[in-house]
């Protein structure tokens, strides 16, 4: 795809905002960062939908436009300077690419058949495994679809259908900052579970360690989610 000087979307410039936000923060220690500019040769947000739609047969904009991002590859992974530092990544990329690059992994051998056919349909919207961490998010696309599903997988805890749609994820991840495992708090998970207990505690941090580093940030919905789940 080709690129030239780009006039940002809304939604674009709020994730760049967030990408400075993190740089910014002196308690914070930026140990990765990628921003590869958009994609301006496929043309406009209604116009790549359109090309999906024809050529792939789903039709997304309804339910993905108003947090479509055309980033050729826009990353961070970052820590907290603390002696027990919170961390956390978040990397997107252009949803043409996603698409025709198929199911971002392999089902597991363990995977039920279920498991197996999710696995086939799910394409990559956020990925938290290109530096330090081993989970991705994705939408789940079959024949027909208009507002996708969408999955979280771990390697520690699989894979988990979230309740909530597209652009609630990316308004969430916006919060969030990419903190590992904060999209568990959307999944039918117990975070009081043993199993969870890294995630838990990890959470915890966040919330009490974001809201005092972006003061202009509302965790309200957050803390909500982690009581729910805990």
């Amino acid at each position: 795809m080709d690129t030239a000087v780009p006039s940002f979307t809304p939604y674009e410039r709020k994730l760049l905002a967030m990408v400075a936000d993190l740089t910014h923060t002196s308690a914070i220690s930026i140990l990765d960062i990628e921003e590869n500019g958009v994609a301006t040769g496929a043309g406009e947000p209604s116009e790549i939908f359109e090309e999906i739609a024809k050529g792939d047969g789903f039709d997304l904009g309804g339910s993905l436009g108003p947090r479509f991002a055309r980033f050729l590859g826009l990353g961070v992974s970052w820590q907290t300077r603390d002696t027990v530092p919170l961390t956390g990544e978040f990397w997107t990329g252009h949803l043409l690419d996603s698409i025709d690059a198929g199911a971002p992994t392999n089902a597991p051998a363990s995977a039920t058949s279920d498991e197996v056919e999710v696995f086939s349909q799910l394409r990559l919207i956020e990925d938290q495994s290109r530096w330090a961490g081993n989970s991705f998010t994705a939408i789940r696309l079959f024949p027909g679809v208009t507002i996708p599903e969408l999955w979280y997988f771990s390697i520690a805890h699989g894979l988990n259908k979230l309740d909530i749609d597209y652009c609630e994820y990316f308004d969430h991840l916006l919060v969030a900052k990419g903190v590992y495992g904060w999209q568990l708090l959307f999944a039918e998970v117990s975070l009081a579970d043993p199993a969870h207990v890294h995630t838990r505690r990890r959470l915890t941090t966040m919330l009490h360690t974001l809201p005092r580093l972006f003061p202009d940030e509302d965790y309200s919905s957050l803390e909500a989610r982690l009581r729910e789940r805990l």
